[in-house]
């Protein structure tokens, strides 16, 4: 147990397994609604998206999901982040994570 620990930590990475596309899918209609009525401050929107959606980009097959105007692929935080943003409804955010992470794991 002490080296899958000491492994896991050496990343900064558990190696648990959690199903972060579905927790981004429950969280995104709350905090945009606490963006609509300002019950959330920007840097608390950020924190929660941050606890919850992967903010690094791989592993990804680059032939299905291409770097756009930049080195590596859109992580699920910067694809919350801009759905946030622009204050996408509901569905579109579903697809769009969804479609994210079919192209990750095929």
């Amino acid at each position: 147990m002490a080296n899958l620990l000491q492994n896991s930590s050496a990343y900064g990475r558990a190696m648990e397994s959690l199903n972060r596309a579905r927790m981004c899918e429950v969280r995104y209609p709350v905090l945009l609604a606490s963006l609509d009525t300002a019950s959330m401050t920007q840097a608390e929107v950020d924190a929660a998206v941050a606890s919850c959606a992967e903010g690094y980009p791989f592993p990804t097959n680059l032939d299905r999901d291409p770097p756009l105007g930049g080195l590596a692929p859109e992580s699920q935080q910067g694809l919350f982040a801009r759905a946030l943003k622009e204050s996408w409804t509901v569905d579109r955010f579903h697809t769009a994570i969804r479609e994210q992470v079919a192209r990750r794991e095929a």
